[in-house]
């Protein structure tokens, strides 16, 4: 036998098992979806034999004869290697038949090279909506994305568990494919009975809470003209597609208050005045806050997160939007504020002059 030969052999006997293993779930899943993070024969060819086995008495691979490379196979160390599947598109559902899609979804799992579990998954993602971001939601079943960017999973009592303690202890190939079909049914699940950590049904748009300190910047001095306001009121007229309510007393923009601040920063925006003035915000948990220095706000990197098949992977944004400090600009409260009375007096005049057509509470602009 060859010295090559031989490290080849010795190679494909230390991974073995987690070979094998990575061949179960691509049968399954597509090879495409799933990666086996060991290294390649060069890589292995290269480290010191201390990195991947406890006899003292050998150099590098590489420069081994026959008789120490056999000799190795006594000595290999039992170290834990990841194996990552990747889910691109899921609709997470519930027992009340609500559902979540979400995307690019990750899960890892941490195997010995002998072939057995080291514990539970770890699930991440890289694509969220504004409102996932804001709660850091991964999944119902995961717990909220933090720092270390690798989130623990709430298993329950479910199949999945005991698969998994049952891997835990042995390497088994079928319990291994039984893993596969009960990842793929938890993936797609939310168990209300199993308490979720974070509940479908809490994922929203942001809104503005009484609490938020946004709100605080109401007092802030600010002046804006009659003319930049009717500057803002013509260019809402123009672009506002919704409904209006009407009550007797005064008219008003048929649309939440969380949704008028996001489409009043827009128009401003692109009126481009000086006189509005705006507040650098971010959202946590559905809640619009004033981002401030002590403001305890996961922010988006701008580095990957892990790699995956030798490409490194980034959070983004599903809209595209990718502020790397996460923030988000919106008009101070106080300009909002100003801006609606003016807008809620303008509609009630218009109305009184008869430039509306009222009907069933609701007005249509008829100019």
């Amino acid at each position: 036998m060859s010295e090559n030969t031989a490290v080849r052999d010795l190679y494909d006997n230390y991974f073995d098992r987690l070979l094998q293993i990575k061949d179960v779930f691509v049968d399954y899943y597509g090879e495409d979806r799933v990666d086996l993070q060991i290294p390649s024969f060069e890589q292995f060819c290269n480290s010191p034999c201390s990195t991947y086995f406890s006899s003292p008495y050998v150099g590098l691979i590489s420069e081994q004869h026959d008789n120490n490379i056999t000799r190795l196979y006594s000595y290999k160390k039992n170290i834990n290697y990841y194996l990552l599947v990747h889910f691109p598109d899921v609709t997470v559902t519930n027992e009340h038949e609500d559902s979540i899609n979400i995307k690019d979804l990750y899960v890892r799992f941490s195997i010995s090279r002998e072939g057995s579990l080291a514990g539970s998954f770890y699930m991440t993602r890289t694509s969220y909506t504004r409102a996932q971001w804001s709660y850091r939601y991964i999944h119902s079943h995961a717990q909220s994305l933090h720092s270390s960017w690798w989130s623990g999973c709430c298993l329950g009592s479910g199949p999945i568990s005991r698969t998994i303690s049952m891997l835990c202890r042995n390497f088994d190939l079928d319990l291994y494919l039984l893993l596969c079909g009960e990842l793929d049914i938890y993936t797609r699940t939310e168990s209300l009975s199993g308490g979720p950590y974070i509940r479908m049904s809490n994922i929203t748009n942001a809104n503005v809470d009484t609490a938020s300190n946004y709100m605080a910047a109401y007092y802030t001095f600010s002046s804006i003209s009659h003319n930049d306001k009717m500057e803002f009121f013509y260019k809402l007229l123009s672009e506002y597609k919704g409904k209006f309510n009407y009550n007797d007393k005064y008219v008003d923009l048929d649309i939440s208050t969380e949704k008028k601040i996001w489409l009043f920063t827009e128009i401003c925006r692109s009126i481009n005045n000086p006189g509005f003035i705006y507040t650098d915000c971010f959202i946590h948990r559905g809640i619009i806050k004033l981002k401030t220095s002590g403001s305890n706000n996961l922010t988006i990197p701008t580095t990957s997160i892990f790699e995956f098949k030798n490409e490194p992977k980034y959070i983004r944004m599903q809209d595209g939007s990718n502020d790397p400090d996460n923030g988000i600009v919106l008009l101070s409260w106080n300009i909002f504020k100003t801006l609606e009375a003016f807008t809620c007096n303008m509609l009630t005049l218009m109305v009184k002059c008869k430039l509306y057509d009222t009907t069933n509470k609701e007005i249509r602009l008829i100019l």
